[in-house]
C-alpha cells in the first residue's frame, strides 16, 4: 500500500472515537456520522485490517492525544514512527 494511503487509514483509525458493534448480525460503526463514514471508507479499502487491530498496532506508538475540542473543531494524535521520529 502506498505510504500516503497507509498514513490516511492509520490516522482515521487512531483519531476516531467511534467503535465497531454488531447490529442484527452486521458490523456497524457507533459514533458520530462523520467518524463512522471515515471509518467505513477505511474499512472498504483493500489494505485495511480490523479497527481494533489497527488501533492496537498503533496504540503503543501514540505519544500524545489531542482530544476533540468543540471550540477548535479538531482533534489529533502525535505518533512515534518506527524510525524514532514523530
Amino acid at each position: 500500500m502506498p505510504e500516503a494511503k497507509k498514513l490516511i487509514i492509520q490516522s482515521i483509525a487512531i483519531n476516531a472515537t467511534a467503535f465497531e458493534d454488531d447490529e442484527d448480525g452486521m458490523s456497524v460503526f457507533v459514533g458520530s456520522k462523520t467518524e463512522s463514514a471515515l471509518l467505513q471508507l477505511a474499512k472498504d479499502h483493500p489494505g485495511f485490517v480490523s479497527l481494533s487491530q489497527s488501533r492496537d498496532n498503533e496504540s503503543e506508538q501514540v505519544a500524545h492525544m489531542f482530544r476533540f475540542e468543540s471550540s477548535k473543531k479538531c482533534m489529533g494524535a502525535v505518533i512515534r514512527l518506527q524510525d524514532g521520529t514523530y
